[in-house]
């Protein structure tokens, strides 16, 4: 959905691989205008987006709404 707001494109063989191996992020970069403000702007999506999205589901749904504790969260090793 995102792509599809910023008119991001990519190729058959980058489609949904996100930002694994920078393959998404370089076939976006690929097929827009180069530039500073377009590296910026991929940086941005790629890697600030799921950060912000990352805190916020984190903040709503741990903090605030009590829908998991942070110690569900953690690994035994047993």
């Amino acid at each position: 959905m995102v792509g599809a707001i910023f008119n991001i494109t990519g190729t058959a063989n980058s489609a949904g691989l996100g930002s694994a191996g920078l393959i998404g992020p370089l076939a976006a970069y690929q097929n827009m205008v180069s530039g500073p403000i377009t590296i910026v702007f991929l940086v941005a999506i790629f890697a600030g987006m799921p950060l912000l999205l990352g805190y916020l589901m984190r903040y709503i749904f741990i903090q605030k709404l009590a829908f998991v504790k942070e110690e569900d969260l953690l690994v035994k090793n047993e």
